[in-house]
């Protein structure tokens, strides 16, 4: 259902997600489903999932272009709630890739506008969905959170 969900999104709305990778009946993703959205347990989970979507060979058309992680048990009440379960999902993988990936040169603030992630020495957008997202082209059924590489 959510693959169908995925697919779906893409294909209705191209001008969804900015760089949004093609999304076809061929799957060219990785997904995985966690129930609570800001907890150690599903950010040290996703933390684990992202390192193995980084390694695959290449993301060439054969391999998946995008991570998804899918939130399928959390409420959102609107976008700041959101936008603080963001962070609170990604405040401990942050500080793991301070730890294993420092880069002198990078900002590590997420409210600044030069902003950048950097997982596995590849450079990740994060963009998120949600069903109360204040922009209508980024709602989506459940809370996700898109990672895909610049390349």
């Amino acid at each position: 259902m959510m693959n169908k969900a995925i697919r779906g999104y893409f294909k209705i709305d191209d001008q969804a997600y900015v760089g949004a990778p093609p999304v076809s009946n061929k799957r060219n993703y990785y997904m995985d489903i966690f129930e609570e959205m800001g907890t150690r347990e599903s950010s040290h989970r996703m933390f684990n999932s992202i390192f193995k979507f980084l390694r695959k060979p290449s993301l060439g058309s054969e391999y998946p272009q995008a991570y998804f992680a899918v939130f399928d048990e959390t409420e959102i009440e609107d976008q700041e709630h959101f936008d603080a379960l963001v962070w609170t999902q990604l405040y401990p993988m942050h500080q793991k890739l301070m730890k294993l990936e420092p880069h002198e040169d990078l900002v590590y603030d997420p409210n600044d506008p030069d902003f950048i992630l950097i997982i596995g020495g590849k450079t990740v957008n994060i963009t998120g969905l949600h069903p109360r997202s204040n922009r209508k082209s980024r709602r989506f059924p459940w809370p996700v959170l898109v990672f895909t590489v610049n390349e």
